[in-house]
């Protein structure tokens, strides 16, 4: 009896280190598969968004279709450039991608601005803004309804946007 005693302490023993061994190990586990950062879905272009010119390195945050009367496309990009570098990037390109201009910036230094094109389907309003020295300057692309074509109203006809070509 003795020695069955002695065995079954013995195996209590193992029983228990072999759990905390066990316990150790799934801490672990859980600790290191929590400490995994996860990227969040990066965010896409709304269906159907116009072609446009990007700046380069400019990251996308967000893309609507329709987000309010009016504005059919709207989306905004985060960049580390300053609005004085960006907007005569956009200037260019833009106009070399076939819009024409409609409204430059008021002031080229300034750490917001507005520029407005146009072409046969959309007014592009693009909106630079930087505020603080350390942050960064989100630009912002809206489409508007150009009113001076005929493309204008056959879209108020069919309530649907143009589209992109």
């Amino acid at each position: 009896m003795r020695n069955f005693t002695k065995i079954i302490k013995k195996t209590h023993k193992v029983l228990i280190i072999l759990s905390l061994l066990i316990l150790i190990v799934v801490l672990f586990y859980l600790k290191t598969s929590l400490n995994k950062s996860v990227e969040p879905p990066k965010p896409v272009a709304a269906e159907g968004f116009p072609s446009i010119p990007i700046y380069p390195g400019a990251i996308l945050i967000n893309s609507s279709k329709n987000p309010r009367e009016a504005v059919f496309y709207q989306a905004s990009w985060e960049t580390d450039s300053e609005p004085s570098q960006i907007a005569p990037w956009y200037l260019s390109e833009t106009v070399r991608n076939g819009w024409n201009l409609e409204y430059p910036p008021a002031d080229p230094d300034s750490n917001i601005q507005e520029m407005q094109f146009s072409n046969e389907e959309y007014f592009l309003n693009i909106s630079l803004l930087k505020i603080g020295s350390n942050s960064k300057t989100v630009i912002t692309t809206q489409f508007i309804t150009n009113v001076r074509t005929e493309k204008y109203n056959e879209m108020i006809k069919s309530g649907k946007p143009p589209e992109d070509k």
